[in-house]
């Protein structure tokens, strides 16, 4: 086709469209898997100016943004991780640019998210009555860390707060009197 302006044609020209400012992130496990449902928030001068949520593939694109100065967080992270509890100084130049915490973005932003700790619990009854059992001692050994212990309480129960991901060997160490080990 042709395209004239006040009726005379032009001669040839292209159209040059230049992708939006802005800037994407990717958040992963530490062991590198995509991690979806890491929520985040960029504000500029404490006023929420976007909100995204990685997609399956752990992305989230925060454009078109105009220049300035922002700060993004994570305000929720995945199931079972705890958020990158960082902020992130976001600088957008005339040009497009970003830069993160002074330093200019070449890609994506990566970001990781550790395991949230778990908590193991159970309780410890009698073989013959199915009563709880008070006084029982269990260690909880990781690999190459200290063990950690825990006693049953009166209603048998046994709980380790804060276990980090990772591989245990979990013994009963010592029981009350009458039960032997």
């Amino acid at each position: 086709g042709a395209a004239f302006v006040d009726g005379l044609p032009l001669p040839a020209f292209a159209v040059h469209n230049a992708p939006a400012p802005g800037f994407s992130l990717a958040v992963h496990s530490g062991a590198g898997l995509p991690l979806a449902d890491a929520a985040f928030e960029l504000l500029q001068q404490d006023r929420v100016v976007l909100c995204r949520t990685t997609d399956e593939e752990g992305g989230a694109l925060f454009a078109p943004l105009e220049p300035g100065e922002y700060t993004l967080q994570e305000t929720q992270a995945p199931a079972d991780y705890r958020p990158d509890e960082a902020v992130y100084a976001v600088t957008v130049a005339e040009d497009g640019g970003v830069l993160i915490n002074g330093t200019a973005l070449s890609g994506p932003l990566s970001l990781t998210n550790a395991p949230a700790p778990g908590i193991l619990f159970f309780t410890v009854t009698d073989g013959g009555d199915g009563q709880p059992v008070e006084g029982a001692v269990f260690a909880l050994q990781p690999e190459g860390a200290p063990a950690l212990s825990a006693v049953s309480d009166a209603q048998g129960r046994v709980r380790f707060p804060a276990v980090p991901a990772g591989i245990y060997t979990l013994r009963e160490t010592a029981v009350p009197d009458g039960y032997a080990l």
